[in-house]
């Protein structure tokens, strides 16, 4: 079958008409070609995996780099919501799909943009309905802050978390106020 074609160890799964396949180890599709790194999200259209198998045109969604990771990712209606990790820090990025584009010869996937910078925090993102619609609930946690669920609109992009609506939170703890949460970074020594 085609998903013969696929590495060993890589992971499938659907998006509308899409397949997403997220790699384990580097991968070239077709010899010669270009070479996907371990980490990679990709996208194919499904009727094109299954006529041309590694021969079809993959879109990268992601690429790790030496300080970037993508922890996991998010399907709603017409987005995908990346959760990415860069030097240790949570950023969402987000990808906006149009199947009529697709139909049409056009390209399907548009980089819908990113949070602007990463955030020391945890933060969760699962999508309410992803059939019949782009809510989220976001569940948010900080050194300074308490956990907290909120719903938000994947459509809204990097505005996404700023513009959440809070549904519930642990209650506050003492003091949150009178302190900072920063990371920093030590040059290294003598080796």
């Amino acid at each position: 079958t085609e998903l013969d074609a696929l590495p060993e160890g890589a992971s499938a799964s659907q998006f509308a008409d899409q397949m997403l396949v997220s790699l384990r180890e580097p991968w070239t599709p077709t010899p010669g070609g270009a070479t996907h790194a371990a980490g990679s999200l990709l996208a194919v259209g499904i009727d094109a995996f299954c006529r041309d198998g590694a021969r079809s045109e993959f879109v990268t969604l992601f690429a790790p780099s030496a300080r970037c990771s993508l922890g996991g990712w998010t399907a709603t209606r017409s987005r995908l919501v990346l959760s990415t990790l860069e030097n240790v820090k949570s950023r969402l990025r987000f990808w906006e799909y149009d199947a009529a584009a697709a139909a049409a010869g056009a390209p399907a996937w548009k980089d819908a943009g990113a949070e602007s910078e990463g955030a020391i925090r945890g933060l969760s993102v699962r999508a309410v309905d992803s059939d019949a619609s782009d809510d989220v609930f976001l569940t948010l946690n900080t050194y300074l802050e308490p956990s907290t669920l909120a719903l938000a609109d994947a459509r809204r992009g990097a505005a996404l978390v700023g513009d959440a609506a809070h549904l519930r939170a642990l209650p506050a703890q003492g003091g949150a106020a009178a302190r900072e949460a920063y990371q920093r970074e030590a040059a290294p020594g003598d080796g």
